[in-house]
């Protein structure tokens, strides 16, 4: 800016008792000189949230990234921006906020682990606002004169990834993607058959599970029908547990289940018009037979299991590779 000035002098007059006053008169501005420009003022800033996965995920490391952009009119106060990361506080779960300050118009953060405890006190079935991870953003532009803040936007994991999040807290060894719970189903086995504790609307089923559950019950139905008796088809009483369910709700110790993987099934053995011991042989059977390709839990496991230490309870099959010992093929004398 081209500025001119002029410097002058002193005016000098006699007041009244003949003392003299002077007057200043300074710098004085050139009429050509423009005038100082406006500071334009804070309009308004929006945001935008980018997670890996699209639900929200929080899971592993890589799928916890969560980027954040903004635009701020007018643009050049982009670079005051500071970002507010916070739990959601609308539901019942703690998620933790990221670390350190979060500063520009493009940054990013990690999603920290959560407390792993948390699911002991999740009720059976529970609500997802009781189990899922969920953050709220808003980013903030401020002058000297001014302060805008953005709209709030909420990350939420979804019901698949909420499910997913189990097997990471409770550290299982297989972490199942995504597609792991499109949902499947059979002929003869509905999702509420596959999916009966009702922790979730999602579920775990691997083909290879349907496909041999279907052999077994056409084995199964032809056996009844040389016996002359009625077939009422296998009795399914517990398919996919989620870690939760299977840790929590049914206070099993054990880690590594496959009923956790979509892979097993236990099965009612009594009110068929046979014996239990009849029944749990039959399909111990059907279940070595190649077409069905099954592992089968040995009576005195599940005799061990039960509550008094002798009753034979149910029948389990799953098609995990490989079988446990003295699972698969049949032990000798069978």
């Amino acid at each position: 800016m081209s500025r001119s000035f002029r410097f002058t002098s002193p005016k000098l007059w006699l007041l009244s008792g003949g003392l003299l006053a002077a007057a200043f008169y300074g710098c004085s501005r050139s009429a050509s000189d423009p005038a100082e420009p406006e500071t334009p003022a804070l309009d308004s800033i929006t945001i935008e949230v980018e997670t890996v996965g699209p639900g929200s995920s929080f899971t592993t490391p890589h799928e916890a990234l969560v980027n954040l952009r903004a635009e701020v009119t007018p643009p050049e106060f982009t670079g005051g921006i500071v970002w507010t990361v916070e739990d959601d506080r609308s539901d019942h779960v703690q998620t933790p906020a990221p670390y350190g300050e979060l500063l520009g118009a493009e940054t990013w953060f990690l999603v920290p682990r959560a407390n792993a405890a948390r699911w002991a006190s999740v009720p059976c079935p529970g609500e997802l606002n009781q189990k899922s991870l969920a953050l709220e953003v808003t980013a903030r532009a401020a002058t000297a004169a001014d302060t805008v803040a953005s709209q709030t936007e909420a990350v939420r994991q979804d019901e698949i990834d909420t499910v997913r999040q189990e097997y990471v807290d409770l550290g299982r060894r297989r972490f199942p993607g995504r597609d792991r719970f499109e949902p499947r189903s059979s002929p003869h086995f509905e999702p509420s058959e596959l999916n009966p504790t009702g922790d979730y609307n999602v579920y775990w089923a691997e083909q290879r599970m349907l496909d041999g559950l279907e052999a077994l019950r056409a084995i199964m139905a032809e056996t009844f029908e040389q016996a002359g008796l009625p077939f009422a088809g296998l009795i399914l009483t517990s398919v996919y547990r989620n870690p939760v369910h299977h840790t929590y709700h049914a206070g099993l110790t054990t880690t590594e289940s496959p009923h956790q993987y979509g892979l097993a099934a236990d099965m009612r053995i009594w009110g068929h018009g046979m014996t239990r011991e009849e029944y749990f042989y039959e399909v111990r059977d059907a279940a070595h037979d190649d077409a069905v390709g099954a592992c089968f839990e040995p009576e005195e496991l599940i005799r061990a299991g039960s509550s008094d230490g002798q009753t034979l309870t149910h029948a389990h099959v799953d098609w995990r590779d490989p079988c446990p010992t003295g699972w698969y093929p049949c032990p000798t004398g069978w």
